[in-house]
């Protein structure tokens, strides 16, 4: 394969080199990465999660995730699952 020089333009880069010469690129490690949540993003988060754990024992209470619609949705998932895993 060849690169042709545009009309008008800069030469074409060079390829880049392959093997010992090869420049690589540094990597940072992800723990480099940070996310600081303010006070008022925390705690709405934790009343999310309260909430949604509120609901759940109260359908764990009410029986629902014994119903046949429950069983299916949960079969369904775990299928789904099986399917997107790779081995």
């Amino acid at each position: 394969m060849s690169i042709q020089e545009i009309a008008g333009g800069a030469p074409p880069v060079p390829p880049l080199k392959k093997g010992k010469g090869a420049v690589q690129a540094k990597e940072s490690p992800a723990s480099a990465d940070k996310v600081q949540l303010s006070k008022e993003a925390q705690m709405l988060y934790e009343s999310e999660q309260t909430k949604r754990q509120d609901e759940i024992r109260t359908r764990l209470d009410n029986g629902f995730y014994r119903s046949d619609e429950a069983t299916e949705r949960i079969a369904d998932g775990l299928l789904e699952d099986l399917k997107n895993t790779k081995p």
